[in-house]
């Protein structure tokens, strides 16, 4: 599959999932951080496979939403953000550490602590 293709993949794969949360909000259901996170994800592949920065703001959106839907982010939506970054900046889209920090500041802007994980997101690319 050439990256193009991979791209339009992961766009439909984000699009059915934005498409579940909203069948499950019409359902009166609130999604929880577990199925937010699952959509922050999908965006951190689509930073790694060619949006970059793009996908990695639209992960930030995904925070975004949960708070204004009073769901409160945990550390692993965070970190996955993270990831996001790491991805986008592996691709050569953007992303980088001054940008995976800023959200280590919105970690602790929540009043959580950023754990282990949080510094040690890596590139899928880079060896440990």
């Amino acid at each position: 599959m050439d990256a193009a293709a991979g791209l339009m993949a992961v766009h439909a794969c984000v699009r059915d999932a934005v498409g579940i949360l909203a069948l499950a909000r019409s359902h009166g259901t609130t999604p929880n951080a577990r199925s937010y996170n699952a959509l922050v994800r999908l965006w951190a592949v689509a930073a790694g496979a060619g949006m970059g920065d793009a996908a990695v703001d639209r992960a930030v959106a995904v925070v975004e939403e949960m708070r204004a839907a009073g769901v409160a982010p945990d550390c692993v939506v965070y970190n996955t953000v993270i990831h996001a970054c790491a991805r986008a900046a592996a691709a050569g889209r953007g992303g980088g550490v001054a940008r995976a920090l800023a959200v280590v500041d919105l970690i602790r802007a929540e009043g959580l602590q950023p754990d282990a994980v949080s510094y040690t997101v890596r590139p899928p690319s880079l060896p440990y």
